[in-house]
């Protein structure tokens, strides 16, 4: 948690993110959850989110589906635009996930990084309308 929270601290006045047109600055935060790896996760489990993991302030966690195990975390946002694939694109080599790809787009955009015990996750930002987003935390498909 020292962790997350220096993170927190270090960073709160340094890195935004905005939208074009002049939205608010949006700052990193981190949300406590148990502190968890992908190996912690017995053969055919979900995986935890780690606890120092970066979230857009004001998500909404959504239920996670029952059928597919690889998705990790799930919040909708009004963020949206470029305002979460931002927050994203700079918060997590921060946060000590390193980038792998960045994917930007319209309506879909999605980011590879790479997430706990060396495996490759996903950012996906889903645009749902004028003034919602879904961002999901999965891990990355082969």
């Amino acid at each position: 948690m020292l962790r997350a929270t220096g993170l927190v601290l270090a960073l709160a006045g340094v890195l935004t993110a905005c939208r074009a047109g002049g939205e608010a600055s949006v700052a990193l935060t981190a949300i406590a959850r148990p502190s968890a790896t992908a190996n912690s996760s017995p053969a055919g489990a979900r995986p935890q989110l780690p606890s120092d993991f970066p979230v857009l302030p004001g998500a909404v966690e959504m239920a996670l589906p029952s059928d597919d195990l690889g998705v990790v975390a799930r919040w909708t946002t009004d963020r949206v635009g470029a305002v979460a694939f931002d927050f994203y694109s700079a918060a997590l080599p921060l946060a000590g996930y390193p980038v792998e790809g960045s994917y930007p787009g319209g309506e879909w955009a999605a980011i590879r990084f790479t997430g706990p015990v060396g495996r490759s996750w996903q950012v996906v930002i889903h645009e749902l309308d004028l003034h919602t987003s879904q961002v999901e935390v999965r891990i990355d498909r082969p």
